[in-house]
């Protein structure tokens, strides 16, 4: 088991290593994924934005990627720790931030989300954007961040939800990553590593487990719109039904459509004790 997800974790970094120029970039485009990580981008600010931070208060950015949210945090005069596995990634995080204004309030640590060694209890929040289905155990990462946050700090994290209605549309849209690296015969470095997607119900357990409170969690995303393998709708006219479809969703006017989003975003505070107190309770 130890053997596969050192694989696993030696593919991903080698996919984000390579793919810092999309990864910069991504958020200028006009097709369906750029839509769905700027509305992603935006419901993880706005619950940010709502926890009320105060200035200066301390934030770990956990799998920064190219920066872009890092960004945004610093213009909300938050300190933050930019955390990438990439040094290519963290270089370009370190380039935006720079471009951006930002010369002070950021640092950027090169390290592995399962192995977080940074000293307990220094963050107000510990926000996670698209990392977690990428990292083999992540259930580790949950623990050791249970660890580096504050007493009635903050946790902000996004995950593929496992019932998201596009894949219960397109069950090849399970393995679509696999299927495409076979097919195209892509050469190891340009293979698209597969998300893995969690139940909702059991994410929310392990964070429960790990001392933390629920404070809020929702879904969103509706498309590519692919039935059994096939394309529905074009581009243009599916970006706009995955508008209208969120906008119904966001509405609650249609049962059970807002938990069927394929991108869970969940808001946890952590318990109002710190982690060996809790190491005890547990014990």
């Amino acid at each position: 088991m130890a053997k596969k997800e050192t694989g696993k974790k030696a593919f991903v970094y080698r996919y984000f290593h390579n793919a810092t120029g999309h990864w910069n970039d991504v958020y200028e485009g006009g097709d369906m994924e750029a839509l769905h990580l700027k509305l992603r981008m935006e419901n993880v600010l706005a619950r940010i934005d709502g926890l009320g931070l105060p200035e200066g208060a301390r934030v770990l950015d956990l799998g920064c990627g190219a920066g872009l949210l890092t960004v945004e945090l610093l213009r909300r005069q938050l300190r933050v720790d930019a955390f990438d596995i990439s040094d290519n990634m963290l270089k370009a995080a370190e380039k935006n931030c720079r471009e951006a204004g930002f010369l002070e309030g950021v640092s950027f640590v090169q390290g592995d989300a399962e192995e977080l060694n940074l000293p307990d209890g220094q963050f107000d929040l510990v926000v996670s954007m698209g990392l977690i289905g990428y990292v083999p155990d992540w259930e580790n990462v949950v623990q050791m961040v249970s660890h580096v946050i504050k007493p009635d700090g903050h946790i902000v994290l996004t995950f593929q939800a496992k019932y998201g209605l596009s894949y219960l549309l397109n069950p090849r849209m399970l393995r679509l990553g696999t299927i495409k690296n076979f097919v195209l015969r892509k050469s190891p470095s340009k293979r698209i590593p597969q998300e893995d997607r969690y139940s909702g119900r059991s994410f929310k357990g392990t964070l429960q487990n790990n001392g933390f409170v629920i404070v809020s969690d929702c879904t969103i995303g509706f498309g590519p719109f692919w039935i059994l393998g096939q394309t529905v709708i074009p581009e243009k006219l599916g970006i706009r039904t995955y508008i209208n479809m969120q906008k119904l969703a966001d509405s609650h006017r249609i049962p059970y459509l807002d938990r069927l989003g394929k991108t869970c975003i969940v808001t946890a505070r952590r318990s109002g004790v710190d982690s060996k107190q809790l190491a005890a309770v547990k014990s």
